[in-house]
Formats: C-alpha cells, sequence, structure tokens
C-alpha cells in the first residue's frame, strides 16, 4: 500500500501581532471521497510534531466534506473523537461507513508563540 500524497492549499491567512490564523484545504487527487479519520490523525499528528520542534502553542479546528455536509471533527477546545462520524448518522441511516469517508478537509490553524 502506498502513501497517500496530500494535496495542500493555503486558503487565507490572517497575522495579528505574533499569532497567524491559516485555514487550509487538504484534498488527495481526484474528485472522490478518499480522505477518512486516519487521515485526521497523521494531519493531527504532523502538526502536533511541528509545533513542539517550533516551540509554538496551536489551536486546530478539522471539518471534513462527507457525500451529506461539512461535519466538525475537531473543535480547538476539544479533542478528535474518530468515532463522532458513525455515532451521528448511525441513529438515522443503516450504512454510516460511507459518510466517514471526505472529499476534503478544511483545517483551520492558529499558531502563537509559546
Amino acid at each position: 500500500m502506498s502513501a497517500k500524497k496530500y494535496k495542500l492549499e493555503v486558503i487565507d491567512e490572517l497575522k495579528i501581532g505574533e499569532t497567524t490564523r491559516s485555514n487550509v484545504l487538504v484534498t488527495l487527487d481526484g474528485n472522490k471521497y478518499d480522505l477518512d479519520v486516519e487521515d485526521v490523525k497523521t494531519i493531527l499528528k504532523g502538526l502536533e510534531s511541528n509545533s513542539k520542534k517550533n516551540n509554538e502553542d496551536i489551536k486546530v479546528l478539522i471539518r471534513g466534506l462527507n457525500p451529506h455536509q461539512w461535519f466538525t471533527l475537531k473543535g480547538y477546545d476539544q479533542d478528535f473523537d474518530s468515532e463522532a462520524v458513525e455515532e451521528y448518522y448511525s441513529a438515522d441511516v443503516k450504512n454510516p461507513a460511507k459518510f466517514e469517508k471526505f472529499k476534503q478537509l478544511q483545517v483551520t490553524i492558529i499558531k502563537s508563540p509559546k
């Protein structure tokens, strides 16, 4: 199995003093719903590693576009819950697994020096 290659596009960036807020769109090649919760974990792990290396505090918001809607996967002040999507759809949908794939992720990062 080959590693996924993410396409990153910085949508906007705002700097206020020493704090920076960046919105990044994460996709894969093609027009498919191929991103999943493992990709979110990979992205979060990379962001945490970079913030430690750069001695920064970060807050991260991640939203994913599934076949139904934009879904908040991680809020600024909440941990990532990998089962949240399944729990949300399991009451109304026979097969919630199809909603656990995302066409794109919107990652908002607020960075400030420690």
